[in-house]
């Protein structure tokens, strides 16, 4: 069976699948693997056999197919005219939403005013796919599914630019840019969290960590702290420089922790649900040099499907940023502890430094040592 499409309300029932279909979906597997050449032929003859029968979606499919491989070979001009053409036949909501991530992508690429005409079909396509998603309930979940793979492109195309306006000094414009990708992304994540698409929700949950962390206004910091750290410290040497800790990001390392934290719980969730009978495999340890067999996974194919893979690739961004995080806490282990520390009250007529010495090697019981540099004991000194 075919595809149901839906467009402006209007179902089209599953119908059987054309020889040019099957053509198709060939040519579409060489052009994965870059088998150009062969695909070329194969698009050609599926196109010509649409023609033939008057599919005109097959038709669009077709040149929408040309258009890639056209964008393959370095034809831009090419390959927009193709995608104009495809469009002009018309298709169904996933013909729609590749069509115009196929157009922002070659249009982006282009020096002349490529970022302006790729943002601007972008947020077309979103306010269009969105419009198919209210005006049918069928229709709802897979235009809002289109619409946010949409969402992503924009918020990679606004992201980009933001970070080359960055280097051009122009931080307003940067700023902005990065804002509408982040509100682009999180909207992406709120809306496929009751469609149906796990995987595009893990994704989009991924990507959203990625821009808080590329936050323009942390970049400036970053930079402003690099230079008061290459400055010397005002009435000290200027090897003390590097003594200056550094920029405590710790809370936007949390908040993205945090994002990570519900990725990776909702990436278990859906890889247990994929593959209900396969256990955790117990790692193995010098003293268990070897695993029973009925112990290990029941279904050694499912650690590589895509939902293990993105499972893994969540993983392994949530370790990076726990990474960050420790070496961030371990070195502000003692600004903390100052921190916390309570005000000591003015004594009148005594020395409080004893005691206060007292307080901050005060973990030295903890540590087994229980005296002091000058050889007494600590409670000697707050006496």
């Amino acid at each position: 069976p075919g595809e149901e499409a839906v467009l402006a309300g209007r179902v089209q029932w599953l119908k059987p699948v054309s020889l040019q279909d099957c053509w198709l979906g060939i040519a579409r597997y060489l052009v994965d693997h870059g088998q150009f050449t062969a695909a070329k032929r194969l698009c050609a003859a599926a196109l010509a056999l649409a023609r033939a029968t008057s599919e005109s979606e097959a038709e669009a499919q077709a040149l929408l197919l040309q258009a890639r491989l056209a964008a393959f070979i370095q034809q831009p001009e090419t390959a927009i005219d193709l995608i104009q053409s495809a469009q002009a036949n018309g298709g169904s909501v996933k013909f729609w939403r590749d069509s115009v991530l196929l157009y922002a992508e070659v249009r982006g690429g282009m020096r002349s005013g490529g970022f302006k005409d790729a943002r601007t079909a972008l947020e077309g396509g979103i306010a269009m796919l969105e419009a198919v998603a209210r005006g049918s309930s069928t229709a709802a979940h897979i235009a809002i599914n289109a619409a946010c793979q949409v969402k992503l492109q924009l918020a990679h195309l606004l992201s980009k630019h933001a970070q080359q306006q960055l280097q051009e000094e122009d931080v307003d414009v940067a700023i902005r840019l990065h804002n509408t990708a982040v509100a682009a992304v999180d909207s992406a994540v709120k809306q496929l969290q009751h469609t149906g698409a796990s995987i595009l929700r893990l994704q989009a949950m991924q990507q959203l960590a990625e821009l808080r962390l590329q936050d323009p206004e942390r970049r400036i910091l970053q930079k402003q702290h690099r230079q008061q750290q290459q400055r010397p410290l005002q009435g000290q040497p200027a090897d003390a420089a590097g003594s200056v800790l550094p920029l405590d990001e710790r809370p936007l390392l949390m908040e993205v922790r945090g994002l990570l934290q519900i990725a990776e719980q909702e990436a278990i969730v859906l890889a247990q649900a994929c593959s209900p009978n396969t256990t955790e495999q117990p790692r193995l340890t010098d003293a268990e040099p070897s695993v029973a067999p009925e112990a290990r996974s029941r279904n050694p194919t499912a650690v590589n499907t895509p939902v293990s893979r993105l499972r893994a690739s969540v993983q392994l961004q949530l370790a990076q940023v726990e990474l960050e995080l420790s070496q961030l806490s371990l070195q502000y282990t003692g600004v903390d502890r100052l921190g916390r520390q309570p005000s000591f009250p003015v004594m009148q007529g005594r020395d409080a430094q004893a005691v206060v010495q007292y307080l901050e090697h005060a973990d030295g019981y903890d540590k087994g040592t229980s005296v002091a540099d000058d050889g007494q004991p600590f409670y000697d000194h707050a006496l």
